[in-house]
């Protein structure tokens, strides 16, 4: 295997996740929903099976209950699908946002 000459760099403020706190962020958000998706979509499961993260680990998102949506697989795969909706919703959180203060509006 061939590997390139860059350098990658982690994000600003990114730090390696440590077990522990991303599993105690889970069960918050987890808690926080009542243990039913948080999204909520046209065609949802309403079993929370993923951690969505709002603000995306590669642009420096924590692994804390502000960032984490607990979702169905049916509600994840449409927030990925339709980005700028998901924006909007707050389901997903800009770079240069703060995911603690920006609010989901559900199942609209």
């Amino acid at each position: 295997m061939i590997r390139s000459p860059i350098r990658r760099r982690a994000p600003m403020g990114y730090r390696p996740r440590s077990r522990k706190e991303l599993r105690k962020a889970r069960k918050d958000a987890l808690e926080r929903g009542g243990y039913r998706c948080e999204a909520a979509l046209p065609g949802c499961s309403c079993r929370p099976e993923h951690a969505h993260h709002r603000k995306m680990r590669s642009q420096g998102g924590p692994d804390e209950a502000a960032n984490l949506l607990m979702v169905c697989w049916s509600c994840h795969r449409s927030i990925h699908a339709d980005p700028e909706r998901s924006y909007e919703r707050g389901f997903l959180v800009r770079s240069f946002d703060d995911p603690r203060r920006t609010p989901v509006r559900r199942g609209e």
